[in-house]
C-alpha cells in the first residue's frame, strides 16, 4: 500500500457525508487523493451552509443517498464559481474531479461578487459569509 492509497470499506471507517461514494459502492476501492477531493468539496459546501451535510438523517441513510448520486443543494446566493468547483470536487466519478492545483488556482484568482457592493477581488472566500458563519463550522 502507498502513501496515498488507503482502503477503508466501511460506515465504521468514516462519516459517510465525506466518504468517497466509490468506497460505498465497491468495498476494494482504495482512496487516492481524489478520495480527500471529494471530502474538501463537502467541506466546502459545508463552509457555505454553516451546517453538517444531512443534518437530519442516520449514517446509513446519508450512505445511501450518497451512494446512489445525492449531494446536498447549493446554499441561496453562494457564488456560482464556488458552487461550480465544490459540485466538481463531489463528482462521482473520480477522474471527473479537479486536481488540488486546480482547486489553489481558483482561491488564487477568484473574485467575490455581492450584489450589493460589486466585485471585491482577491478577497479570502470567508469573509464572504463572515466570520461568524464559517464558525458554526467548526464543530
Amino acid at each position: 500500500m502507498t502513501s496515498d492509497s488507503t482502503n477503508s470499506n466501511t460506515l465504521t471507517d468514516g462519516r459517510p457525508s465525506f466518504m468517497d461514494p466509490q468506497s460505498l459502492k465497491n468495498p476494494t476501492y482504495k482512496h487516492t487523493t481524489k478520495s480527500d477531493i471529494y471530502s474538501y468539496g463537502v467541506i466546502l459546501w459545508e463552509i457555505s451552509s454553516g451546517h453538517k451535510p444531512f443534518p437530519t438523517l442516520k449514517r446509513i441513510q446519508i450512505a445511501i443517498k450518497i451512494y446512489n448520486g445525492e449531494r446536498e443543494q447549493p446554499i441561496k446566493d453562494t457564488p456560482p464559481e464556488y458552487v461550480e468547483l465544490y459540485k466538481r470536487c463531489w463528482d462521482d466519478e473520480p477522474d471527473n474531479r479537479p486536481k488540488i492545483e486546480e482547486i489553489l488556482d481558483f482561491f488564487k484568482s477568484y473574485t467575490l461578487k455581492k450584489p450589493s457592493e460589486g466585485s471585491l477581488e482577491k478577497e479570502n472566500i470567508f469573509k464572504f459569509y463572515g466570520h461568524n458563519q464559517f464558525r458554526k463550522v467548526i464543530y
